[in-house]
């Protein structure tokens, strides 16, 4: 941006939920690369005039300081956390629907985190309005 404030996004995507393309807990990923995760609150904010579950959290890997704001989705649905991605597993398996996954994942290299984590709402919202509708849709779920 302007202020010379960098972000960094990575986008995932499963056209299937199984084995290992599918999207992930992104704390168990940083620890598997040698990271300290911290501080892990999961909750909501608002992109695109909906509520979404995110979780917020803090890694760190030495002199490295990256808070990380991400979300699942899981077909049209966003999901809170495994409980809540393996009910609806389940419901659309059963109707036989082939469910695709994304996983929006935001961080930054900033000690302060809650400035961070602000700026990451602001990416996301901005990221999100350039976008047309239905690809909108995927990335924050239908309302």
């Amino acid at each position: 941006n302007a202020k010379g404030q960098r972000v960094m996004l990575s986008l995932g995507y499963s056209r299937q939920q199984g084995g290992v393309q599918k999207p992930h807990w992104q704390e168990i990923c940083y620890r598997s690369q040698g990271f300290t995760v911290s501080d892990i609150r999961r909750g909501e904010q608002t992109v695109a005039g909906r509520p979404i579950p995110v979780t917020r959290m803090l890694a760190r890997n030495g002199s490295r300081i990256e808070p990380v704001t991400y979300w699942l989705t899981l077909g049209p649905h966003v999901v809170k956390d495994r409980w809540h991605r393996l009910g609806h597993l389940l419901a659309m398996g059963f109707q036989g629907d082939s469910v695709e996954g994304f996983l929006v994942r935001i961080s930054s290299f900033w000690a302060a985190t809650e400035a961070a984590y602000a700026l990451h709402l602001e990416f996301a919202q901005a990221l999100v309005a350039a976008l047309p509708p239905a690809e909108r849709q995927r990335l924050v779920g239908a309302s």
